[in-house]
């Protein structure tokens, strides 16, 4: 090249030059020039050229490692022009360290031809010395200064240096009284923003309207208050969750039902009755989040069955209403004693994402910032709970996601709560009760997890997070915590089981009838014997422990609780 066009080749030349060779290699490859066949050879082609070893991976980038290069700081010792640029990285290859951020040239240039500032002071961005101490030292170099005082001129010294004084001593008074102020209005604007997001929060439209007219009064602008009023509305938007009193509730389940024109729909056929078509829920109101039309379900959603996230539900859009309203009615009477439905919130992805801008229009994905936004919403919660619709092979095995949303939370060691429906935990106790051969079904069942063939709905949702699990930590890995993760689980389940077998409470309990795929029954038989162990919360950390708390003393439920 260099001898035919008397020019060195370039970098962006050879790159050029090796990716139509990588382009050729295809073609041959495929013996065609459709695209999606020359697509198909390049995913899966290993070139060894010029260039450099070339493949791609799953996101269709190259994988070639880059050299980058630094010129070295200058110092007061060298220039730019004495030494060579020099590798910074990759780390094997690496002659010195990465330097960021990098003094800019002008500062370069100071510290050069001034040896530093003489050592009394430093070289700032445009170039020029600050002297540390101007009194003793000034100039373009900060050398040092020759003083010779008088006896007058002493005296000059003391009286300026007191009215000085005096002055600073104002100026301080002054400024403490101004922050003094500044810091009680502070404090009030403060006060007003938190009443002001509890009325948003609460959709008192007077206490909202009271807040909006404090701050003005205390100078905030139209657009400020404005501003406020639409962040306040994202936020509660966002930390939003689905009212656990609104999913078991019969008007949820009428209106799955009359949507859907089936008994007992799955969310994936709900999916196209909800947000699709004519008559979609919320598909003409304002999302709080972006100003644009069409919103998140929990928004549409009446007040009472909205509020902030007090559970991070883990589950599939493939389960059955009829599983998870029995899965969630379960957990409800047995592991949330004392506490109302109408309390409980779930951050349930169904509910919560604004489906208009993922399913609709197409606009992200599910899997978008999933590092950031999942992660943050996981610790602001600090709870998940995992519906199983079965023990025996279940479908929450299968699923990127699910397996995803478990492997978070236990590296970030967020206590997970595994419910299962009422028949289904009854079966699992009943397998126990088989002995050596049922445990160990169970265990082989609820082992089986193969985290790189596990599925999503949506391809690009399942690209995205296996690249994310195998840029983290590895399928292989991930597997092993959610095997060990089980495991436990049914370590503790069956832990409980036996001390109640062994407590010999109620011993003659009748055998339990058939229940409907819809139960809601969760008591097994009354009781006047001890409360027995009923929920069981595995906190998988950095260490495993096993918790197991216990019925109110007060209950006379059986409590059978499948429950970690």
């Amino acid at each position: 090249f260099e001898a035919s066009t008397g020019v060195f080749p370039t970098a962006e030349g050879a790159a050029q030059f090796a990716a139509l060779c990588t382009l050729a290699a295809a073609i041959e490859a495929a013996d065609s020039l459709e695209v999606e066949e020359v697509t198909a050879q390049l995913k899966n082609l290993v070139l060894h050229e010029f260039y450099g070893n070339i493949s791609f991976d799953k996101l269709g980038q190259c994988q070639k490692t880059y050299m980058v290069l630094q010129f070295p700081i200058v110092t007061a010792e060298k220039t730019s022009m004495d030494v060579d640029a020099q590798i910074v990285y990759p780390e094997f290859a690496a002659q010195s360290n990465f330097v960021f951020p990098k003094p800019t040239w002008a500062q370069q240039r100071c510290h050069y031809h001034t040896r530093g500032c003489s050592g009394h002071g430093t070289c700032n961005s445009e170039g020029v010395c600050e002297c540390t101490d101007s009194r003793h030292f000034s100039g373009p170099n900060c050398q040092e200064v020759e003083v010779h005082l008088s006896a007058s001129n002493s005296l000059t010294a003391l009286f300026v240096g007191l009215a000085a004084f005096g002055a600073v001593s104002v100026l301080l008074a002054t400024w403490s009284a101004i922050m003094i102020v500044v810091r009680r209005r502070r404090k009030r604007i403060k006060r007003l923003v938190t009443g002001l997001e509890q009325a948003v929060r609460s959709e008192d439209e007077e206490r909202r309207k009271a807040a909006i007219f404090e701050l003005r009064a205390l100078g905030w602008s139209f657009f400020q208050v404005d501003d406020q009023v639409g962040a306040l509305r994202r936020k509660i938007s966002e930390e939003s969750g689905v009212s656990l009193a609104y999913l078991l509730s019969s008007d949820f389940l009428e209106l799955a039902q009359s949507r859907s024109g089936m008994e007992d729909p799955t969310f994936y056929d709900l999916k196209d009755v909800f947000f699709f078509g004519a008559n979609a829920i919320g598909a003409e109101q304002v999302c709080p989040r972006d100003g644009g039309r069409g919103c998140a379900l929990v928004d549409a959603l009446p007040r009472r069955h909205r509020g902030s996230c007090t559970h991070f539900l883990s589950w599939t859009w493939g389960y059955r209403v009829s599983t998870v309203r029995a899965a969630l009615q379960h957990w409800l009477d047995m592991s949330l004693e004392g506490t109302r439905a109408e309390e409980v919130f779930l951050y349930m992805c169904f509910f919560v994402n604004n489906q208009y801008r993922i399913l609709v229009n197409n606009e992200k994905t599910g899997a978008e910032d999933l590092e950031g936004v999942f992660q943050q919403n996981l610790i602001r919660i600090g709870h998940v709970v995992a519906v199983l619709d079965t023990w025996d092979n279940p479908r929450y095995l299968t699923r990127i996601w699910t397996i995803f949303e478990q492997v978070i939370s236990i590296k970030l060691n967020i206590p997970v709560t595994m419910v299962l429906p009422y028949q289904a935990s009854l079966e699992l106790l009943q397998e126990f009760d088989r002995g050596k051969e049922g445990i160990l079904r169970v265990k082989n069942s609820l082992t089986q997890v193969n985290s790189e063939e596990a599925r999503a709905y949506a391809a690009e949702d399942e690209c995205l997070v296996k690249e994310l699990i195998s840029r983290d930590l590895g399928f292989k890995q991930v597997d092993e915590r959610i095997v060990q993760f089980m495991i436990r689980w049914i370590g503790a389940v069956m832990e409980a089981h036996m001390k109640k077998l062994v407590d010999g409470s109620n011993p003659d309990c009748p055998p339990l009838p058939d229940l409907p795929s819809k139960a809601t029954v969760v008591s097994m038989c009354s009781s006047p014997s001890p409360p027995s162990p009923s929920v069981f919360d595995v906190q998988i950390g950095g260490h495993a422990d096993v918790h197991i708390g216990s019925s109110s003393p007060h209950s006379r439920r059986s409590r059978y609780a499948t429950m970690v």
